[in-house]
């Protein structure tokens, strides 16, 4: 894809119109904090694409003196800690500089190994801003969702949203809280721009028209599936989080482009799933987070699958009778 046509080259440049208007308007608005070292915004920051370029474009409207926290949350599973390093390695796909970041500690999950790639990427593409890389009930909070997956999905946002952890300073691990009470959230961009193996699945299955009908499906059942849980359980620290690709201007815009020009499931993974935000992304700079393949939060982070007899096919089981 050297050369781009001129409905996607189109296409692009609204996106990026829309969604840097609508994280100006969600960013202005919160009030400045007390000091300019506190921070007024935080990013739920996994390192995959739809956080960093929230983040990237956090940066162009928050007052350069202001620190941005990037919140980062990784679980110690006992399912998947591991003693052969070198093995985990190779399993991970870690390059040379993350593994020597991390050599063995067990929190190097997915979302964190990429958090630290792309808290570099920001580093270089924005340097005069200070990025605050934190690192790091939940069943009663987040009711009525009470499935395996909303528990897995809940967790990593209650120690994400909670805002406590260390960051760096001088090379020693400093506890840290967040005093951002504002976060931002890439929620929505999947849904909008085809990012799930099922829309794949679905035009498999039936093509375009197959395709629309799921993405439809995504976008109705939106406010029952995750935003009235995740606000359930941001909200219980005292927070409040915004989406992006959640305002009206950027969901109608990409509401009134083909299909195909958002998302393009006959290329690869990572290529074709949310073609049009990646196309962006590497316009902007961010040459790995437009590459990097879509990874489920609970599996990011680890969280999934915590207990003993929980099994990759019980997402949609319920934790409990009612």
């Amino acid at each position: 894809m050297t050369e781009l046509s001129e409905d996607l080259s189109n296409a692009m440049d609204k996106l990026f119109h829309v969604l840097d208007k609508s994280v100006e308007e969600q960013v202005k608005s919160i009030p400045p904090p007390a000091t300019p070292d506190n921070s007024r915004v935080a990013v739920l920051f996994s390192g995959g694409i739809d956080s960093t370029i929230i983040a990237f474009l956090a940066d162009r409207h928050v007052p350069p003196a202001e620190p941005i926290d990037l919140l980062n949350v990784a679980f110690e599973n006992p399912r998947r800690v591991r003693t052969d390093i070198p093995r985990n390695k190779r399993k991970l796909n870690m390059n040379k500089t993350t593994y020597t970041v991390l050599k063995e500690g067990i929190y190097n999950v997915p979302d964190r190994i990429s958090g630290l790639e792309e808290l570099e990427e920001l580093r270089r593409l924005c340097p005069n801003r200070r990025w605050n890389f934190a690192k790091d009930i939940v069943q009663r909070i987040m009711y009525p969702s009470k499935t395996v997956m909303d528990l897995s999905l809940g967790l990593a946002l209650y120690f994400a949203s909670k805002g406590t952890g260390v960051i760096k300073n001088f090379d020693q691990d400093v506890p840290y809280i967040s005093p951002a009470k504002v976060l931002l959230n890439g929620l929505g961009s999947d849904e909008l721009l085809g990012g799930y193996g099922r829309h794949r699945s679905a035009f498999n299955r039936g093509g375009w028209s197959e395709l629309v009908k799921e993405l439809q499906l995504e976008l109705d059942r939106l406010p029952s599936r995750n935003l009235g849980r995740d606000d359930r359980i941001i909200s219980h620290h005292g927070k409040e989080t915004r989406h992006p690709f959640l305002s009206l201007s950027v969901v109608n815009s990409l509401s009134q482009l083909s299909v195909h020009l958002k998302t393009d499931p006959r290329l690869d993974i990572g290529l074709g799933d949310k073609m049009l935000l990646r196309l962006l992304t590497k316009k902007l700079g961010l040459e790995l987070a437009s590459s990097r393949k879509k990874k489920a939060m609970q599996f990011g982070t680890c969280s999934a699958r915590m207990e003993n007899g929980i099994s990759g096919g019980d997402g949609e089981k319920p934790l409990y009778e009612e």
